[in-house]
């Protein structure tokens, strides 16, 4: 099973992410990254972004943005190993320790 996505500005193509696994974890990640960082969202997942005074809600905004994306192409097979995480920080973190 694949998880599609569409990337905004690209015409509304999609392209397919492999399922995680132990096989292609750095693949994926790989995958992903490139993803994130095309959607300016891969510096939520290593805190290499910092909040700025008064841009809460924004940095919480982008940050649920990355982590919905990591949740979706995680794959639903993942989903309760990930439940009630929120940060991308730490769902990035968790499938790392797990793969």
């Amino acid at each position: 099973m694949s998880d599609m996505f569409e990337t905004s500005g690209t015409g509304g193509r999609e392209y397919k992410v492999p399922t995680i696994t132990a096989a292609n974890f750095e693949d994926w990640l790989d995958l992903v990254k490139t993803v994130l960082l095309s959607k300016g969202l891969w510096k939520y997942t290593d805190s290499s972004v910092v909040c700025a005074l008064g841009k809460a809600e924004e940095h919480e905004r982008e940050d649920a943005r990355a982590a919905a994306y990591l949740k979706i192409v995680a794959g639903s097979e993942q989903l309760t190993y990930l439940r009630g995480l929120t940060s991308s920080k730490a769902i990035l973190d968790k499938l790392k320790a797990r793969y």
